[in-house]
């Protein structure tokens, strides 16, 4: 499993380097990007460290703010839990700062847990905002 991780991650690094490549940040519209991190016992306290690098590299490869992303975090093991909403952080200093604070919860995996929490809680909210 740590191999194939890592080579996923490898792979994603270097589309991302093609991508910024490729694109100026004018060719970037606003979007929220909402991350939902397997925190389970079978991931694994290694494996956990690897998914919060590849939410930081996912982080990096677009601009953030007015033009770019925002960011919003949903971890879960026996109950999902929103780690930070899109709208709780305003730069990717903090966003990472956040991200390190998360520890491994070692639990069952609960994943409808964290498809509830996506609907009922995060894009509510986005979709309150864009009603108002």
């Amino acid at each position: 499993l740590s191999s194939s991780v890592e080579d996923v991650v490898e792979s994603i690094e270097e589309i991302i380097s093609r991508t910024k490549r490729d694109l100026s940040e004018e060719d970037c519209a606003q979007a929220d990007l909402v991350m939902v991190l397997d925190s389970s016992g079978s991931i694994q306290e290694e494996n956990w460290y690897k998914v919060l690098n590849f939410t930081k590299i996912i982080l990096d490869a677009f601009p953030y703010g007015d033009r770019g992303i925002r960011m919003g975090v949903i971890w879960y093991g026996n109950k999902a839990e929103i780690a930070f909403h899109l709208n709780t952080h305003n730069n990717t200093k903090d966003i990472k700062a956040a991200i390190d604070q998360m520890k491994w919860k070692d639990e069952a995996t609960n994943t409808s847990g964290s498809e509830s929490a996506i609907f009922s809680h995060l894009l509510n909210c986005v979709y309150f905002h864009l009603q108002a």
